[in-house]
C-alpha cells in the first residue's frame, strides 16, 4: 500500500474525507501516512482467509499435505523439479508435447453448445449481469463504463416483465459505486424477485454498492475468494488551494447559499458544511444497513457488527450470514433453475438481458454532427429519457 499524504501535503493538497464505517478504508492513502489500525486487521483477515483457500485447495486438488503446498510457495521462485518432487504439480514438459498429448487443445473448445436454435419456445433463464463501477445515468452516455443505472433497471424490468424467462440470474463483479444508483437497482431487484426468482452471482468481488445490489436477491452465491461486505459509505473531495497559490492561480467565487461552494476543490468544508455531510453520509449509511437487512430478513443488531465498511472473503461471508452458499456460477445457475421450476436436463437456455441504446442516442451524434442547434440535439435527449423539458424564457449570455 503506498499512502500519497505526506506527498500531497508537500504540494499543498490535503483531501477531506468523511466516513461511515470503521473499515471504510478507500480514502485512507490520500488522508493517513499508515493504514489505520483498523485497515491492518481487516487486510491480514483477508489475506490469511484468501492464502488458506489457496493452500487448502491445492493440496486438495493435488493430494498432497498443505505443508508441502506451502513449502512450495515459501520456496518461490522454486525449481520445476522441486514442484514435480512435492506433488503439486504432475511432470515437467514443453508446450509442442502437451499440445500432441490426449489432451484437448484450448483452441478447439468454443464453449458449450447452443441449444437455442432447437429448442425455439424453451422457458429461459435471463442473466442480468453488474460490471464494473456502479454509476448513475444510461449505457450511452460519451465514454460509457461500469454497470449503469439504465442499463440494470431496463433489464431487470424487461426480464421481469418476460412471460418465458422464468428466473434471473443476477452476475455481480462491482466494487460498489453511487449510493443513488445502487438503491434503483436494488429496488429494480427487488420487483424482480416479487414475480420470478433471483439468484445474485458474485465473480471477483461484489462490494459495497455490490453487495447493496446483491441483498435483494432471493439467494446469493459466492466463490470462497469473492471480496464481498464492504457494507459503508464515504464520501471526499481533494482541496487544492495552496497548490493553485503556489502556482500562482487565483480563484474567486460568487455564491448563493450557504453551502453553495460545499464542492469547491479550492478549499475545505466550513464546519457547517461538514456537519450537514456528515448527516447525509449517516442517512445514507442508515439505508444501506437497512436494505441490506431487508432483502437478508434480518434485523440491525446482525447487521451492524458485520458492516462498518469491513471487507469479507466469500468464505467469511458465508459463515456470517451474508451470503447464503459457495459454488461456481454453473451452481448458481442450477440453484435458480431449481427455484424456477426449469429442467436443466438438455441444457440450460440462458439469455442475457442488456439494453442497447435507442435510435434517438444513436441519432443524436450525427445530428449534433450536422449542425443541428444543441438544444434541438438535448431536446431529444430529455424526451428519450422520459424527462420534463422546461425552456427558459430569457438568454443569461
Amino acid at each position: 500500500m503506498t499512502f500519497f499524504a505526506g506527498a500531497l501535503t508537500h504540494l499543498g493538497v490535503e483531501v477531506e474525507a468523511i466516513a461511515a464505517g470503521e473499515y471504510k478504508s478507500a480514502m485512507e492513502p490520500f488522508s493517513r501516512d499508515e493504514p489505520s489500525a483498523a485497515n491492518q486487521e481487516a487486510i491480514n483477515a483477508l489475506l490469511d482467509d484468501l492464502h488458506a483457500h489457496l493452500v487448502d485447495g491445492i493440496a486438495a486438488g493435488r493430494g498432497v499435505d498443505a505443508a508441502a503446498v506451502q513449502a512450495v510457495i515459501d520456496a518461490a521462485p522454486a525449481e520445476p523439479e522441486a514442484v514435480v518432487d512435492a506433488g503439486v504439480a504432475t511432470r515437467i514438459t514443453d508446450e509442442d508435447e502437451w499440445t500432441n498429448d490426449d489432451a484437448l487443445p484450448i483452441a478447439a473448445y468454443d464453449g458449450p453448445p447452443s441449444v437455442l436454435p432447437t429448442l425455439p419456445r424453451r422457458a429461459r433463464l435471463a442473466v442480468v449481469e453488474v460490471r464494473g463501477s456502479i454509476r448513475d445515468g444510461k449505457h450511452d452516455d460519451p465514454m460509457p463504463t461500469g454497470a449503469t443505472t439504465r442499463a440494470v433497471v431496463d433489464a431487470l424490468d424487461a426480464a421481469r416483465k418476460s412471460k418465458r424467462i422464468k428466473g434471473i440470474l443476477l452476475h455481480i463483479d462491482s466494487p460498489g459505486g453511487s449510493a443513488t444508483a445502487s438503491e434503483r437497482m436494488w429496488q429494480a431487484v427487488r420487483r424482480a424477485a416479487a414475480d420470478k426468482p433471483v439468484v445474485a452471482w458474485m465473480g471477483d468481488y461484489a462490494a459495497s454498492g455490490g453487495y447493496y445490489v446483491a441483498s435483494a436477491a432471493d439467494s446469493i452465491v459466492a466463490t470462497p475468494g469473492t471480496l464481498t461486505g464492504s457494507v459503508g459509505v464515504f464520501m471526499a473531495k481533494p482541496v487544492i488551494g495552496a497548490a493553485l497559490e503556489k502556482l500562482g492561480l487565483k480563484q474567486f467565487r460568487f455564491e448563493r447559499g450557504a453551502h453553495a461552494g460545499i464542492f469547491s476543490l479550492s478549499r475545505g468544508f466550513s464546519d457547517s458544511e461538514r456537519e450537514a455531510f456528515e448527516r447525509h453520509i449517516q442517512r445514507t449509511y442508515g439505508l444501506f444497513l437497512d436494505r441490506v437487512c431487508e432483502g437478508r430478513a434480518e434485523d440491525r443488531g446482525w447487521i451492524e457488527p458485520l458492516a462498518q465498511g469491513r471487507v469479507w472473503t466469500g468464505a467469511q461471508a458465508v459463515e456470517r450470514g451474508m451470503v447464503d452458499a459457495m459454488g461456481t456460477e454453473a451452481d448458481a445457475i442450477a440453484q435458480l433453475a431449481e427455484k424456477a421450476g426449469v429442467s436443466l436436463e438438455r441444457g440450460p437456455q440462458i439469455k442475457t438481458i442488456e439494453r442497447r441504446p435507442s435510435w434517438r442516442s444513436r441519432l443524436r451524434p450525427s445530428l449534433a454532427a450536422a449542425g443541428l442547434p444543441t438544444m434541438v440535439v438535448e431536446h431529444l435527449r430529455v424526451v428519450e429519457e422520459g424527462g420534463t423539458l422546461a425552456w427558459c424564457p430569457v438568454r443569461v449570455s
